[in-house]
């Protein structure tokens, strides 16, 4: 999959997400959405969990499908509401 065909998903994942039943979930989810930019610091208490991180070299879906056997899997898409597309049209 190269940058053009990356382009093209994101396009068609726009005009699903701008029309229909979507439209109205994708307002529902931007609406209820808070950005919490660089600086921001939590009164949270923190608590002490156990944690592990991973990083692999894969995409995202790639890495997804392995947790599919699982059950439901969620996939955190990097786009934002400043840059929508995460920067996939602009580089």
């Amino acid at each position: 999959m190269d940058r053009n065909d990356l382009i093209v998903a994101f396009k068609d994942t726009l005009t699903l997400s701008t029309a229909s039943e979507l439209k109205e979930l994708t307002k529902k989810a931007t609406d209820t959405s808070k950005v919490y930019y660089e600086d921001y610091r939590s009164d949270a208490q923190i608590r002490e969990e156990e944690c592990r991180v991973v990083v692999n070299a894969n995409t995202t879906f790639a890495e997804a499908q392995k947790y599919s056997s699982k059950g439901r899997v969620a996939v955190l898409n990097f786009a934002n509401p400043i840059n929508p597309g995460g920067g996939v049209e602009s580089g």
